[in-house]
């Protein structure tokens, strides 16, 4: 057993140990594992390095040498952000004015109450240019019945009225003493609600001393609830036949038998009795401006023809009745209808020929009424020489469609 010069007491056998090693270890605790009580020696410093053999140290294994980092690439240095522009102060808000007090409104004027509005009144008138032609009764030693026809347009809700009065008009005026009752007619014409025509009668007495017309006028004045228009109307009593002045003439014969002629314009006829016969001249009673005969009794009155000339010439070559119309508007497709197919009885299409006549009636909303139509001398369809004869209000049976004896109708 290897020991150093102080003895250990019994120690093991010595055995090279490591200097490393006994460096390590608490003597302490060494002495204290071999039994030797704990503070029981004071032992001289010991070089245990001298004591113990040194033994080599294992060479230690080379290490790799580690492998370089990669240096990081160089990151490009961030471009410096712009200042931000300092914002402008804003500026500072001008105080607000102080506002005026308002000042006191003025008290607003009572505005005045609208006067309410006056409708529109309407018109009374006499047909304007109108003369009034009657036959003297002298042969019958009755009156002749006058006729004057005040029309209201513009309103028909209200009450109107207008005073009438005749006086004797020219070198042969008619006096107090030549009408029923010996004073010169006078009155007023009175509408009610609703009415648009009233009709004015004067009667004048024969006078057979009398060989030439005598003549009248009445007027209108004073008007009620209404204005005045046209206001006045020329009478003429007549010896024999009565025949028109060319402008818009009204005709009223006597109970006898007379011949009436309306010539040129827009004529209302009316026989008044008797067996009278109308008398047209082509041209006289177009298409465009019918006359009108108010009491034409069938097989009893006549039609009349005359030239270009005023000459009678024969009636009509033939005459029919054509089918009922309900889709003419105007007078003239009511003519056109006729001229194209004259026979409602036949098939086919009958064309009205030259000096052939027709009667048709117009049964449609917009047009409605009895009409003679008589071609002329030429066939196609002239408005301004064919005549058409408005017969409306005719006394009578009208005969059935189809072929009719022309001297049931025409002289």
């Amino acid at each position: 057993m290897l020991c150093n010069s102080i003895s250990l007491g019994c120690l093991p056998e010595c055995r090279p140990v490591p200097t490393d090693f006994i460096t390590g270890i608490n003597l302490s605790y060494f002495l204290a594992m071999s039994g030797f009580p704990p503070g029981g020696f004071v032992f001289p410093s010991i070089d245990f390095g001298s004591f113990f053999p040194q033994l080599p140290l294992p060479e230690p294994e080379p290490q790799p040498e580690p492998e370089p980092e990669p240096k990081p690439e160089p990151q490009p240095e961030p471009e410096p952000e712009p200042e931000p522009e300092p914002e402008p102060e804003p500026e500072p808000e001008p105080e607000p004015e102080p506002e005026p007090e308002p000042e006191p409104e003025p008290k607003p004027e009572p505005e005045p109450e609208p006067e309410p509005e006056l409708s529109a009144l309407p018109e009374l008138s006499l047909q304007p240019n109108a003369v009034v032609r009657g036959v003297d009764g002298e042969s019958t030693g009755g009156p002749t019945t006058f006729r004057f026809t005040v029309t209201r347009t513009g309103g028909t809700s209200g009450e109107s009225s207008a005073a009438w009065a005749v006086a004797g008009r020219g070198p042969n005026a008619l006096g107090a003493s030549d009408f029923v009752g010996a004073v010169l007619p006078s009155g007023t014409v009175r509408f009610r609600p609703g009415e648009t025509s009233r009709t004015i009668r004067v009667q004048v007495l024969a006078d057979p001393e009398q060989d030439q017309a005598r003549r009248f006028n009445l007027t209108l004045s004073e008007p009620s609830g209404a204005t005045l228009g046209a206001a006045l109307a020329k009478g003429a009593l007549a010896k024999g036949n009565l025949v028109g002045s060319g402008g818009a003439d009204q005709f009223f014969g006597s109970r006898a038998s007379e011949v009436i002629h309306g010539g040129a314009g827009r004529d209302l006829l009316t026989g008044s009795g008797g067996a009278d016969v109308f008398s047209f001249r082509y041209g006289d009673s177009p298409i465009t401006a019918p006359d009108r005969i108010t009491d034409h009794t069938l097989g009893v009155d006549k039609i009349a023809i005359r030239n270009r000339q005023g000459n009678v010439q024969a009636r009509p070559l033939a005459f029919s009745r054509a089918a009922d119309n309900s889709t003419a508007t105007t007078l003239e497709e009511l003519a056109a209808a006729v001229f194209a197919d004259a026979d409602g009885l036949r098939q086919g299409a009958q064309k009205l020929g030259r000096r052939e006549a027709a009667v048709v009636r117009a049964t449609g909303e917009e047009l409605r009424g009895t009409y003679l139509l008589v071609n002329d001398n030429r066939r196609p369809l002239n408005p301004g020489r064919d005549l058409l004869i408005e017969i409306t209000g005719f006394n009578g049976r009208l005969p059935g469609v189809g072929t009719i004896d022309p001297s049931a109708v025409f002289a």
